[in-house]
């Protein structure tokens, strides 16, 4: 029993991944020739997202959902930006928070 227990909480917090994936692919109107080929590199990213999973003792397991929600904030926060802008927020100004200093507050 513990074996499917654990089985269907990565498959939860898989298919939330992969939920999360869809609604912002679509929120961003991106469309695709080789769906199935997008389907299983989407499949083999989410594995490799949650592949720590298994590696946790089974009642911390439910530490599975953070990448979900993090990952459901990001896409958040990617769409309003794409809303405005017409592009994903740049990996780089994520890494820019040594800009902010005392001249930036004055």
């Amino acid at each position: 029993m513990k074996y499917k227990r654990g089985f269907l909480g990565y498959v939860v917090a898989a298919a939330g991944v992969l939920g999360v994936w869809v609604l912002i692919k679509a929120g961003l109107g991106v469309e695709y020739h080789k769906v199935a080929a997008t389907l299983m590199k989407a499949v083999g990213d989410t594995a490799l997202i949650l592949l720590w999973y298994w590696l946790l003792a089974p009642r911390w397991r439910w530490l599975a959902l953070i990448p979900v929600w993090i990952f459901a904030l990001w896409g958040v926060c990617n769409l309003a930006y794409f809303r405005f802008w017409g592009e994903l927020i740049p990996a780089a100004s994520v890494t820019m928070g040594g800009n902010v200093d005392g001249n930036l507050m004055e």
